[in-house]
C-alpha cells in the first residue's frame, strides 16, 4: 500500500504520472493526511467557532470527489483531528461521499460501520528505527486491542526497514496477516456487519478508556 497526496497532479504532474505508471500491480494506494488536501476536517463542521462561517463539508466532498474519482481510489487512510472537533455524523457523511471503502480518522469509537463505510479509529504511530522494536510495538498493541483488525501509521521509512518489520513480526507470530488496503478494508466491512456491537461503535479499547 502506498499513501499519496493527488495534488502532487498539480505540483510535479510528471512525477506524479511517473509514480503511477511505474506502479506494480500488488501496489494500492490510498490518500492519507486527509484527502485532497491538508487541512483538520472537524473545523468545517457547524458549529465554526472560529470563523463563525456555515459548513464548509460539501466544498470538501466536491473538491476531494474529483481526485478520487480521477485516480480511481476509495480509501483514506489517515484523516488527522488533531485540535479540531472528531468527525460528526455530517463529517462521516461527507467522507462517506469520496471514501466509500474506508476511513482511518483518530476521534471516532474504536470501530464504526457508517452506512456502508468502515470506520477504525487510528491506533498507534509505530516509529522505532530498530524493526525488532517496531515488530513488538505492533503486537503488543495487537495483543492489547479487543478486535483483530489494525491499522498503524509509519513515516519516513525505507523499504528494508518495512520488510524487516513484516519478516520479525511474521517469525514471532505467524497468525498475524499483513493485507493490501483494498482487502483489509473489504474484509473489516464484513466483520463490522456479522458484529453489531463493532458497527455500533460499543467496543472499547482499554488504552482510551
Amino acid at each position: 500500500m502506498e499513501t499519496i497526496s493527488t495534488r502532487l497532479e498539480e505540483r510535479v504532474p510528471m512525477a506524479f504520472a511517473y509514480y503511477m505508471e511505474t506502479a506494480k500491480p500488488n501496489v494500492y494506494f490510498v490518500l492519507a493526511d486527509n484527502g485532497a488536501g491538508y487541512l483538520m476536517p472537524g473545523m468545517l463542521q457547524e458549529q465554526r467557532a472560529i470563523s463563525g462561517l456555515k459548513s464548509g463539508l460539501n466544498v470538501w466532498a466536491k473538491h476531494c470527489e474529483k481526485y478520487y474519482k480521477r485516480w480511481e481510489l476509495s480509501v483514506t487512510g489517515f484523516v488527522i483531528d488533531g485540535t479540531a472537533p472528531g468527525l460528526s455524523k455530517e463529517g462521516l457523511d461527507c467522507y462517506a461521499s469520496f471514501s466509500p471503502n474506508g476511513i482511518v480518522p483518530q476521534k471516532v469509537p474504536l470501530t464504526l460501520l457508517h452506512g456502508e463505510m468502515p470506520v477504525l479509529r487510528s491506533d498507534d504511530d509505530v516509529t522505532e528505527n530498530n524493526p525488532n522494536d517496531a515488530a513488538k510495538h505492533v503486537l503488543r498493541r495487537v495483543k492489547d486491542r479487543p478486535i483483530p483488525f489494525h491499522w498503524f501509521r509509519n513515516i519516513l521509512k525505507t523499504l528494508t526497514w518495512y520488510m524487516n518489520v513484516v519478516e520479525e513480526i511474521t517469525k514471532s507470530d505467524p497468525t498475524v496477516e499483513l493485507l493490501d488496503a483494498r482487502t483489509f478494508f473489504e474484509l473489516y466491512r464484513i466483520w463490522l456487519q456479522q458484529t453489531p456491537d463493532a458497527a455500533k461503535g460499543i467496543i472499547k479499547d482499554s488504552k482510551h478508556l
